[in-house]
């Protein structure tokens, strides 16, 4: 196996959250109050958030792979859209967006899941820079 990965660290750490909902209606309708986080999502759940970034939902094995929503102004989402591997969909609030797997349509292995990734967390630490916990190779 290669090297561990970021993404491969963080999903060794138990993240629990609540969803950042804006506004009455969905917090009404929200079932979902607290709790961990599906392991595969942590790592880019905690990239989001060291760049500012709210999230509101995500799933790490979601029918079509993965995904994270978020609220970020519009630069951010250019931005993580402009690194690859994940599509950025506007979700219909203003500023709220969500990061899809690419080619979300083409049925993928869980392994071709995992290695996708691993690859896009490695160009997420050379463009957003590494967790702070992991800069040094802690938690490895």
């Amino acid at each position: 196996m290669d090297k561990l990965t970021s993404w491969d660290m963080a999903k060794r750490l138990k993240v629990c959250r609540k969803p950042h909902l804006t506004n009455e209606k969905q917090r009404r309708h929200c079932s979902y109050k607290f709790g961990e986080l599906e392991r595969g999502v942590n790592y880019f759940i905690l990239q989001l958030e060291k760049m500012g970034v709210k999230t509101a939902y995500s799933c790490e094995g979601h029918p079509h792979g993965f995904y994270v929503s978020f609220y970020s102004p519009y630069d951010i989402a250019r931005k993580v859209s402009s690194v690859g591997f994940f599509s950025v969909q506007l979700m219909g609030d203003k500023n709220h967006f969500a990061i899809y797997l690419n080619n979300n349509d083409i049925d993928i292995t869980e392994r071709q899941k995992r290695r996708i990734l691993r690859m896009a967390s490695r160009r997420w630490d050379d463009v957003f820079g590494k967790l702070p916990a992991f800069e040094h190779g802690e938690n490895t």
